[in-house]
C-alpha cells in the first residue's frame, strides 16, 4: 500500500485540476425569435448583439438578461439562467475517493476537503453550470414566451421536408458529401455551391477547404457521413460560430445526382433545397489512391505523448537455486521521469457526448527501471544484485474507446517487438536482446483543454521469450498502475492532409 500512495496522491491532484477546468467558462447559445429579425441587446449595458437568430458566447455562471426589439417596435425580455449540474458536483467527489485508503480520520477529512474544494472551485468558475443551448423568444402578441429547440438534427424523410424560406443573406456550409474519392467529394461540393448561390442575391458559401477542415476535426469526411444522432447542438454551434454559417447543407445521393437538405443552424430543422445533376465527376485517380494510402498511414502515426507516474510490479524469479529474499526499486525519481508512451488518440472533439471508436495502431512504451535484489543460497550466504533495465516496446494494439461526459475510457490489447537493454551495478556489463511482447491495458482520461489531459491507467506486459535472463534471475512479465499526464496533437492528420 505505501508504494501506491504517491501515485494515488498524484491522481487526486490531477483529477482535481481536471474537474476544475474541463468545462469552458463560456457556452455558445442560440438566441432566436418568432418572428425572426428582432434586434437583440444586452439589457445591462444596452450593447447591440445582432439580430435574431444569432449565436452568442455566454458566461456559464449567473443569469443573462437580453432585450429583443421586433420590427414593429414591440419588445420582449429574455432571461437565460444557467443551472447547476448535479452530475458534475458528483464527479467532483470522485478524485477524493483514493484518499479513503488512508487511515481514519485522515481518510474522511481528506475526502471531504478535496470534494468540497473542487465543488467550490467549479461553482466559482462557472464550470458546474449549464446554460440553455437554444432559446426562442416569441412576439408579445403570440402565446407564451420562451421555447427551447431540439438537441439533434431532425430526421425527416426528404419528401416530407418543407421548402426552404430564404431569410436575409444565408451563409451555407456544405458538409463533405460521401463519394468514391476525395476529389469527387470536392467536385460535388463545388456543384452544390453553384446551386446554393442561386437561392439569394446575397447568399454566400463557406470555402470548401475551411468546411473540410472544421468537419474533419469532427471525423466527418468524404468517407464518413454526418450521423445526426451523434452530431449534437453543441457541435453545430461550435462549427457555425467559427464559420458564421446559417445553414448546414447535406447532399443526399439519388440515381442521377443529388438533392440538397438544408439544416437551419439554430432550429436544427431541415428543409428541401435544390437538386443537382453534376457532370464530369471524377470517381478516382491514381493520385487519389496514393493520397488515401498516405493519409491512412498518417492516421496510424502516434500523435499523443503521455508521461506516466507509475507503481510497478516486477516478479523476478531465481534460476540459480537461490531464493530472492528481498526486492526493491532503485532510482525511483529517474525511473518515473523516463516512463512514457506514444500512441494515436481519437480526440473527443470528434465524437458525441456518448460515443465509441475502434482504432488500431502502434503504441510505443519506453521505460527505465532499476531493481535491487537480495538472493540467498541454501547455506544462508547472501549476495546483492542490482539491475537496470531499459525497455522499448512497440505493440500494434487494437483499441476500443468509449466517450462519456466524465471522460474517455479505452481498452486495448496487442502484440509487437521490443528491445531490452539491461546492465548490472557496479560491473556495468550490458546485455541486449530483441523479443516480442503481448501488451494490454485499460485507461480513463479527462481532457483539461483541447490538447492536454490527465488520467489513470493500468497495463500488463508479457514477453514471449525471457524479458530479462542473467545473473541467476529471470523476468517474463510485469504490471504497471499509473497516473497519466498527456498532450495530444489532434490537428496532425489534418495538417498533413492539407500539405498533401
Amino acid at each position: 500500500m505505501p508504494a501506491l500512495r504517491a501515485p494515488l496522491s498524484l491522481l487526486a491532484l490531477a483529477l482535481s485540476t481536471a474537474c476544475a477546468t474541463a468545462a469552458s467558462r463560456d457556452q455558445i447559445i442560440s438566441v432566436d425569435s418568432s418572428p425572426r429579425g428582432a434586434l437583440i441587446t444586452r439589457t445591462a449595458d444596452g450593447a447591440e448583439l445582432g439580430t435574431t437568430p444569432v449565436l452568442l458566447s455566454q458566461p456559464r455562471a449567473g443569469t443573462q438578461d437580453y432585450t429583443l426589439r421586433f420590427s414593429d417596435g414591440a419588445t420582449r425580455h429574455l432571461v437565460t439562467t444557467c443551472e447547476a449540474r448535479t452530475a458534475f458536483l458528483i464527479a467532483d467527489a470522485i478524485p477524493g475517493l483514493p484518499l479513503l485508503v488512508l487511515p481514519p480520520p485522515l481518510n474522511v477529512v481528506g475526502f471531504v476537503a478535496v470534494s468540497a474544494t473542487l465543488g467550490a472551485i467549479d461553482t466559482a468558475g462557472g464550470a458546474v453550470f449549464d446554460c440553455p443551448a437554444a432559446v426562442v423568444a416569441k412576439h408579445p402578441s403570440l402565446t407564451g414566451n420562451v421555447v427551447t429547440s431540439d438537441d439533434v438534427i431532425a430526421d425527416i424523410e426528404f419528401a416530407a421536408l418543407p421548402v426552404l424560406v430564404v431569410e436575409a443573406c444565408p451563409r451555407f456550409l456544405v458538409v463533405p458529401p460521401i463519394a468514391t474519392s476525395e476529389l469527387a467529394s470536392q467536385q460535388l461540393t463545388a456543384a452544390a455551391a453553384d446551386e446554393l448561390l442561386k437561392l439569394s442575391d446575397c447568399a454566400t458559401v463557406v470555402d470548401a477547404a475551411e468546411a473540410m477542415a472544421v468537419f474533419g476535426r469532427k471525423k466527418i469526411t468524404w468517407q464518413r457521413a454526418l450521423v445526426p444522432e451523434r452530431f449534437t447542438r453543441e457541435h453545430a454551434h461550435e462549427i457555425a460560430f467559427k464559420t458564421k454559417a446559417t445553414h448546414f447543407v447535406q447532399l443526399e445521393p439519388v440515381a442521377d445526382g443529388a438533392r440538397l437538405r438544408l439544416v437551419d443552424v439554430h432550429s436544427l430543422q431541415p428543409a428541401a433545397g435544390p437538386s443537382l445533376t453534376p457532370k464530369d465527376i471524377v470517381t478516382s485517380s491514381e493520385r487519389d489512391l496514393f493520397r488515401e494510402l498516405l493519409l491512412y498511414g498518417v492516421g496510424l502515426v502516434p500523435d499523443t505523448f503521455v508521461w506516466n507516474a507509475a507503481a510497478k510490479f516486477f516478479p523476478f524469479q531465481s534460476t540459480s537455486g537461490e531464493q530472492i529474499v528481498q526486492q526493491g526499486f532503485t532510482n525511483p525519481l529517474l525511473a518515473s521521469a523516463i516512463n512514457f508512451q506514444l500512441y494515436h488518440l481519437d480526440n473527443p472533439e470528434a465524437h458525441g457526448t456518448w460515443d465509441y471508436a475502434l482504432t488500431i495502431g502502434p503504441n510505443l512504451l519506453f521505460l527505465l527501471n532499476g531493481s535491487r535484489m537480495v538472493l540467498q543460497d541454501d547455506d544462508g550466504a547472501r549476495r546483492v544484485l542490482t539491475l537496470n533495465v531499459i525497455q522499448a516496446i512497440v505493440p500494434i494494439s487494437p483499441r476500443a474507446t468509449f466517450f462519456t461526459p466524465a471522460g474517455l475510457t479505452a481498452v486495448w490489447v496487442g502484440a509487437g517487438p521490443a528491445l531490452i537493454v539491461d546492465w548490472d551495478d557496479p560491473d556495468t556489463k550490458v546485455d541486449w536482446r530483441l523479443t516480442a511482447f503481448v501488451h494490454g491495458g485499460i485507461s480513463h482520461d479527462v481532457f483539461l483543454t483541447r490538447t492536454v489531459f490527465v488520467g489513470v491507467s493500468a497495463h500488463a506486459n508479457r514477453s514471449l521469450w525471457p524479458h530479462v535472463l542473467r545473473d541467476g534471475v529471470r523476468l517474463d512479465w510485469f504490471l504497471q498502475a499509473q497516473v497519466n499526464l498527456g498532450i495530444s496533437f489532434p490537428d496532425f492528420t489534418y495538417d498533413v492532409a492539407d500539405w498533401l
